[in-house]
């Protein structure tokens, strides 16, 4: 079947949802309309505008595009090139990397254009669209990287308990000690202790097998 051009990029954009209705993403469209945070103070926070489906008469909310100055995002690899591969589930990555003005990628692992050529299907951001990359082993740390390691739960709750035991202090102290005190990412690795990373790792295997 023969296609315009018009009609490809329309395809490439479209994204499918869980309620398997479908979308178009990345096409200039200054909004869309959800039912999501109707009702809520979410609306009156941000700002947001309501309308009326001239379909059905209902009311919706019209979320308006975003479109960020910067966006950093981790990915399981990228070539050279910047090409970007996620295991698993995506999240909004690739929407993101399109609406952002500058795209910053960290990746688990710099490997070669021929290794995402052996897997094209895991390409989610093309390098076009990529303008630095930086080799960030355990990039997405104390979270998940799906498959590499598991997110640091035990971690999570000790930062939440001291939030409800000392208030902003706390989070004063965590900034300083995990965001500004370490010279360099290996530094940063170094405050959880590699027996601490290799659990995790051992975790993430355990749930996608050998």
């Amino acid at each position: 079947m023969d296609c315009t051009a018009t009609e490809l990029l329309a395809v490439v954009a479209a994204r499918e949802l869980r309620d398997d209705t479908t979308v178009f993403a990345g096409v200039g469209v200054p909004f869309l309309p959800t039912l999501t945070m109707l009702g809520s103070d979410l609306m009156a926070v941000g700002g947001m505008q309501s309308l009326k489906d001239p379909y059905t008469g209902e009311t919706l909310a019209a979320v308006p595009a975003l479109f960020p100055d910067v966006a950093l995002l981790h990915v399981h690899r990228a070539d050279p090139f910047g090409n970007c591969q996620i295991d698993g589930y995506p999240h909004m990555d690739a929407d993101i990397a399109r609406a952002a003005t500058t795209v910053l990628v960290t990746a688990e692992a710099i490997v070669t254009e021929e290794e995402t050529r052996r897997h094209p299907e895991r390409t989610v951001i093309p390098g076009f669209a990529v303008d630095a990359l930086v080799l960030a082993p355990f990039g997405s740390f104390p979270h998940e990287c799906y498959g590499l390691y598991e997110a640091d739960f035990d971690h999570f709750g000790e930062y939440t308990r001291a939030i409800d035991a000392r208030g902003p202090a706390a989070v004063t102290d965590y900034l300083e000690r995990y965001a500004y005190a370490p010279p360099t990412w290996g530094d940063y690795l170094d405050l959880f202790g590699g027996e601490r990373l290799a659990l995790q790792h051992r975790r993430a295997r355990e749930l996608v097998g050998p």
